[in-house]
Parts: structure tokens; C-alpha cells; sequence
């Protein structure tokens, strides 16, 4: 609940926490302030660029793997006996 005095949250009817007016407002100018901030506004453009080039390296890498296995002559069955 939200008054003048300040802010009051309830749990069953009965207060549990109280805050004075000036004390919420400087906390929600301090959040939106560190919202603000370029970290976090390139935060999921960043995450989703991460997620891209790490799975796509992953890719790549178990392609080069998978052709190095059929290709290498060490592993193939007929040329170790040599």
C-alpha cells in the first residue's frame, strides 16, 4: 500500500514492512538509474549475439571433428597394422 507517509506492504491483513516515502523514492531513482546504464540496455542483444557465436562455433568445431576422424589415417583400421 502506497500513502504519504510512505510504502507498506501486507502479508494475511497485518503490516510486515515499512517504508518511508523519501527512502522509496531514492530507491526507485537509484533503479532507474542503473537501468539506464549501457550494460544493461545491451544486455540481451549481447547475451543472444554470445549464445549465437558459442553454439555456432560448437558446430563447427564437431563438423571438423566428425571429418578428421573419417579422414585420419592413423585411426583407419587397414593402415595401422603397418
Amino acid at each position: 500500500m502506497l500513502s504519504k507517509k510512505g510504502f507498506c506492504l501486507f502479508n494475511s491483513g497485518k503490516p510486515t514492512n515499512f517504508m518511508p516515502m523519501e527512502q522509496w523514492i531514492k530507491e526507485r531513482d537509484n533503479y532507474d538509474d542503473i537501468k539506464r546504464l549501457t550494460f544493461f540496455t545491451k544486455f540481451r542483444k549481447w547475451k543472444t549475439l554470445k549464445m549465437w557465436r558459442t553454439n555456432v562455433t560448437k558446430h563447427k568445431t564437431n563438423i571438423c571433428k566428425k571429418i578428421l576422424e573419417e579422414k585420419l589415417f592413423l585411426l583407419h583400421s587397414v593402415l595401422v597394422k603397418l
